[in-house]
């Protein structure tokens, strides 16, 4: 209760501090335990197992970076991608009125196509066709360096809905120079208008 609000009168007090005498044990919180408090409780923790007794801090930050490292690695699928069949087959199982938060189609059709298995699919052909490398600067992973790769439709996707899923409307492209296209194409569109 924020102070000032409200003003206790001197009847709730008493009752407020009667409660309190009655049972300690719900009141202990930030006060000092009676003897008597102390043995109950004890008494009611016996034969419980602490799994941290003894533990130095080293040792258990340990524990905490080991259980970090193995994070998702307890599911026997752990890295493992399903097959291409069986990818479609959830997709399907889980579309339009089947879906558990399904509200009537009203997803924009774009989100719905870039959401799709076989949208999914077009980027993967088009990065293993450039073979995970961006066309433009040649950046790709590996040796300790990191590249997030961006599959690109060199015939705008909006523009060409007959080549949105063509492999050779594809390119492979990184994040850097993905970014430089869109520029490119703002500046273009500023010119033409």
């Amino acid at each position: 209760m924020p102070k000032g609000v409200y003003v206790r009168t001197i009847e709730t007090r008493k009752r407020m501090s009667e409660a309190k005498k009655r049972n300690p044990t719900r009141y202990w919180k930030g006060k000092h335990l009676s003897e008597k408090v102390k043995i109950k409780m004890s008494e009611a923790h016996k034969g419980q197992i602490v799994w941290n007794k003894g533990l130095t801090r080293e040792t258990d930050e340990r524990v905490d970076e080991y259980a970090r490292m193995q994070e998702g690695k307890n599911n026997s699928m752990y890295g493992k991608k399903l097959p291409i069949e069986t990818r479609r087959k959830l997709s399907e199982a889980n579309k339009g009125d089947k879906a558990y938060n399904w509200k009537g189609g009203v997803t924009p059709e774009n989100e719905r196509i870039r959401k799709s298995i076989e949208y999914r699919l077009w980027r993967e052909a088009v990065f293993a066709r450039d073979n995970w490398t961006c066309q433009n600067c040649g950046a790709k992973c590996g040796n300790g360096k990191r590249v997030y790769l961006e599959a690109h439709h060199i015939k705008p996707f909006a523009e060409y809905p007959e080549l949105r899923l063509a492999i050779d409307n594809g390119i492979t492209l990184c994040v850097k120079c993905h970014n430089l296209t869109k520029k490119i194409y703002k500046y273009i569109e500023e010119v033409v208008l």
